[in-house]
């Protein structure tokens, strides 16, 4: 979602993931967990709209933007309803409702609103179950009202509405489509892994690193790459947040330690 609220790669805005380390500071980015993933030095890689638009003194709300609360390169916007846990679709519901009011006002020049049940139902049932279909229903329930909201406002001439979503998803097969790396390296050999799924950062210990390298790259249904041979179509590799090692999955499959 970064790269969208920029328009740049995750190399040169240096958010390259839910799930970061910092080795030389030793602190984690969390995405929605700690306090650590806060600090301005995750997100003080590039400018996101937001605080372009702050710059040039426009207001901005953002309703459960996740790192709305964040001192981005010493600004914030001028409204953040936080992030708390997943909203509920009444929540999204108040929230487009409040940040239409916003702009019909003028209290805000830009208004943002993010919804996270299509998401998480598709994480945790599948793109094709019927949880994340009844989540898609309810959103087009809410756009319809918004509709009628922006008509009802008289903002229909005056307003651009911008709709999307920040990544795909794939159903998999836990049965017979997982890869454990335990099974294939001793994980005591590593001393960092962040993130599980399609993609993994590993960071092998240094004397551990060409061993673990051709244990995983043996693995089937699994591309392993150094950083020097990330493929640059990524357009990952440069971002200072990532591991020695980077493993992705084969569509379908999925990655655990």
């Amino acid at each position: 979602f970064f790269s969208t609220s920029e328009g740049r790669h995750c190399e040169v805005h240096q958010m390259i993931g839910n799930y970061m380390w910092d080795q030389k500071r030793n602190v984690s980015f969390d995405i929605g967990v700690t306090k650590e993933s806060l600090l301005p030095l995750w997100w003080n890689g590039s400018e996101p709209l937001w605080v372009t638009m702050m710059k040039e003194k426009k207001n901005v709300s953002m309703y459960y933007w996740p790192g709305c609360e964040v001192e981005i390169l010493g600004v914030r916007p001028s409204y953040c309803r936080e992030y708390f846990s997943v909203p509920t679709d009444k929540n999204f519901a108040d929230a487009i409702s409040d940040a239409l009011e916003s702009l019909r006002n003028g209290s805000a020049e830009m208004a943002a609103v993010y919804y996270e049940r299509i998401d998480v139902e598709g994480h945790h049932y599948g793109p094709s179950s019927q949880q994340r279909k009844n989540a898609l229903k309810e959103v087009d329930k809410a756009l319809t009202n918004m509709l009628s909201l922006i008509k009802s406002k008289g903002l229909q001439h005056d307003l651009n509405v911008i709709l999307f979503s920040d990544h795909g998803m794939t159903d998999i097969s836990w049965a017979d489509k997982v890869i454990e790396l335990k099974n294939y390296i001793n994980m005591s050999d590593t001393i960092q892994m962040k993130d599980r799924g399609p993609v993994v950062s590993l960071w092998p210990a240094p004397e551990k690193h060409a061993e673990i390298h051709k244990k995983l790259k043996a693995v089937e249904h699994m591309d392993v790459y150094n950083i020097q041979d990330i493929p640059d179509r990524f357009f990952y590799k440069k971002g200072k947040f990532v591991s020695p090692l980077t493993l992705v999955a084969e569509k379908g499959w999925f990655i655990v330690e």
